[in-house]
C-alpha cells in the first residue's frame, strides 16, 4: 500500500501529488516495451547474406511467438512497484523397492512449502513464461553442512551423495549450523582466519548446493542433479520426486508469485522501494517549493498618517482584499535621520516582497535526482 501511495504522490498529510514515481514507471512501459523489437542482421560476405536473413528472420518470429512484448511488461510490472518471489515445494520421498532394486512406489512423502531468496533461484534464461511451462529446467539453492552431507543415505541405505573429496576444504557459504545432540563444544561463528572468530570443526560448515531439475535430461526421463555451488562438481542424481505431469511436461516445484512489500519476511524488495528513500526525500524538497511559491504573502504597508484603518479600509473595499499594515516614520523624523521622502502617493503605500525560495532546495532536488 505503501508503494501505491508512493507512485501516485499520496504521501504526507496535504498529499503532495508529485507522483514521479509513477511517471517512471508509465515511462518504462510506454517508450521500452510498446513494441516488440525488431532484430536486423547483415552479412559481411554476399554468399552469408542469405543466412543472415533467415536468423534474422526467425530472431523476430521467436519474439512475436514468444510474446516477448507481454513477457516485458508483465516484468516491469512484477519487478517495480511489487518484487517477484517463488514459493518452493520442499519434497522429501522414500522410495519403496522390490528384491531385485527395482522401484515400485512411494512408501512415504512429506511436503513442505517454504519461501526461497530469489538469490537462490535460478530459472531457465531462454524461457518466456511465468508459469515456467516454457523452461526446460530450474535450479534452486540448498544449504547442508558437510556432516549432513556425508551422513545422508537413501532408501536403499547407500550414500545419496558422491564424489566428495576434500568436502572440509570447500568455504562455509552460510552461518554454522548446530549439532543435533544440541551440544556446541566444537562450533564457533564461521570467518576467515585471523579476520575473527572461524568453525573449528570443518564438518559443521555450511555448503551452498544448487539443485537441477531438468525437464529435457539426457536419460531419457527427466533428472534432478545435484551441484555444489563451490565448484560445479555433480554430487548427487536422483529421479524426479513427484512426477505430476500437466500437457505431457514435468511439473517443478516451484511457482512464481508476487507479493507486495508489506511484510518483510517475502523476497525480494520492489525495485520502487530501493529509491523510496529519495523519492520522500524530493517529495519534501517539492512541498516546500511548491508552499514558497503558491503561498504568497499578499499584504501592503501602508505609512502613517497618511494612511489609516479607514482609509485603507475604503481602497481595499471591492474585490479580493489582501491583508495591510500599518506603519510609521515619525519617531525617524523626530531624530532629524533621513527619513523616505513623500513626493507622491504611490510612496506611502507598497506590497511587501513574496519570499523567495532557498537556492539550496533547487540544489538538492538536483541531488536527489542524480
Amino acid at each position: 500500500d505503501y508503494d501505491r501511495k508512493l507512485m501516485m504522490g499520496l504521501i504526507g498529510p496535504n498529499n503532495s501529488g508529485l507522483a514521479e514515481p509513477e511517471g517512471l514507471f508509465r515511462s518504462l512501459m510506454s517508450n521500452i516495451l510498446v513494441s516488440t523489437p525488431e532484430v536486423y542482421f547483415e552479412a559481411k560476405k554476399p554468399e552469408q547474406s542469405e543466412i543472415m536473413a533467415f536468423a534474422g528472420d526467425a530472431t523476430n518470429y521467436d519474439f512475436e511467438i514468444g510474446r516477448f512484448q507481454a513477457a516485458l511488461k508483465r516484468a516491469v510490472w512484477r519487478t517495480f512497484p511489487y518484487g517477484i518471489g517463488y514459493v518452493a515445494e520442499n519434497v522429501e520421498t522414500k522410495h519403496e523397492y522390490d528384491d531385485k532394486g527395482k522401484r515400485v512406489g512411494i512408501g512415504k512423502q512429506a511436503i513442505n512449502f517454504i519461501n526461497p531468496p530469489t538469490k537462490d533461484v535460478l530459472v531457465d534464461a531462454d524461457g518466456f513464461r511465468y508459469d515456467l511451462f516454457d523452461h526446460r529446467y530450474i535450479m534452486w539453492a540448498y544449504y547442508k553442512s558437510v556432516n549432513e552431507i556425508e551422513d545422508e543415505k537413501d532408501a536403499k541405505g547407500k550414500p545419496f551423495y558422491r564424489n566428495l573429496g576434500d568436502l572440509e576444504k570447500v568455504p562455509s557459504s552460510n552461518e554454522t549450523t548446530a549439532r543435533k545432540d544440541g551440544k556446541n563444544d566444537n562450533l564457533l561463528w564461521n570467518g576467515s582466519e585471523g579476520q575473527g572468530p572461524s568453525n573449528k570443526n570443518p564438518k559443521y560448515n555450511q555448503i551452498k548446493i544448487w539443485k537441477m531439475y531438468d525437464r529435457v535430461g539426457d536419460k531419457g526421463s527427466p533428472m534432478v542433479y545435484h551441484f555444489l555451488d563451490f565448484d560445479r562438481r555433480l554430487v548427487c542424481e536422483e529421479e524426479w520426486p513427484v512426477p505430476v505431469e500437466i500437457q505431457g511436461k514435468y511439473q517443478f516445484p516451484l511457482k512464481v508469485f508476487v507479493q507486495n512489500e508489506e511484510s518483510e519476511e517475502f523476497y525480494p524488495p520492489s525495485e520502487l522501494s530501493f529509491i523510496r528513500p529519495q523519492l520522500i526525500n524530493k517529495i519534501k524538497l517539492w512541498n516546500e517549493a511548491v508552499y514558497v511559491m503558491t503561498n504568497k504573502l499578499d499584504a501592503l504597508i501602508g505609512l502613517s498618517p497618511y494612511w489609516n484603518d479607514k482609509s485603507l479600509g475604503n481602497l481595499l473595499k471591492s474585490g479580493k482584499r489582501p491583508r495591510y499594515a500599518l506603519t510609521s516614520n515619525i519617531d525617524v523624523l523626530a531624530q532629524g535621520a533621513n527619513a523616505p521622502k513623500i513626493d507622491q502617493a504611490s510612496d506611502s503605500i507598497s506590497r511587501l516582497s513574496d519570499p523567495a525560495l532557498d537556492p539550496a532546495v533547487l540544489q538538492m532536488l538536483n541531488i536527489v535526482d542524480l
